[in-house]
């Protein structure tokens, strides 16, 4: 049976609409079949895991071969044909994450109940921000009805994968001991009332 706080999550948009129903179908069964579901809300705006990049902090001078060098240093190539050791450190492009990250994860903390999980794992993630001012209509009695043309659904990026990458790290630890647990996910964007990210996690057994 789902708790008040678990049914909140399934909640109306502006119009009915078949993906919607079926999110609500799909998160009612896995909370029938699972004997272990967690929610989490995560207000601000959710940002993406953007491209990687890496670059190498050099550990000491160049020299000529890999014998002898401690196991998981990285080398470049230097001056000469020679190789640099050093430390590879790899960043994401969007600057925002991390701090989005940990927003995330002090969500997290404070919401999440128990242990990591340590089965298999089914996940549901909304990803909610508000309609921008060019979506309604301009006069003063009209201002909060939807402009003719308006999108119903809220297909601009960035991509839903990406905003769940960003998500799936930050909960490393807390909500589950590892992301490779997970083997089912639905993810939605949607237009709401607010900035906000929603995860529904349910055990469905031993990994």
């Amino acid at each position: 049976m789902a708790s008040p706080e678990q049914r909140a999550l399934i909640h109306e948009v502006e119009a009915p609409d078949p993906a919607v129903a079926a999110t609500s179908a799909a998160v009612e069964r896995l909370l029938e079949l699972s004997p272990r579901a967690e929610s989490l809300v995560v207000p601000g705006k959710a940002q993406q895991a953007g491209s990687k990049s890496a670059f190498v902090i050099p550990s000491g001078a160049p020299v000529k071969s890999l014998h002898g060098h401690r196991r998981g240093t990285v080398a470049t190539g230097g001056k000469g044909g020679r190789l640099v050791f050093g430390r590879a450190i790899v960043t994401d492009q969007n600057r925002k994450l991390g701090d989005w990250q940990k927003v995330v994860r002090s969500n997290a903390q404070a919401q999440f109940s128990g242990e990591p999980m340590t089965g298999a794992l089914a996940i549901v993630c909304r990803f909610e921000e508000p309609r921008p001012r060019s979506h309604y209509r301009t006069g003063k009695s009209t201002s909060h009805l939807l402009a003719s043309g308006a999108p119903a659904r809220r297909t601009k990026m960035p991509d839903g994968t990406k905003l769940l990458r960003g998500f799936e790290d930050a909960l490393t630890g807390v909500v589950w001991a590892d992301d490779s647990q997970i083997v089912w996910a639905l993810t939605e964007k949607v237009y709401g009332p607010q900035e906000a990210a929603q995860i529904t996690v349910f055990e469905l057994g031993p990994a």
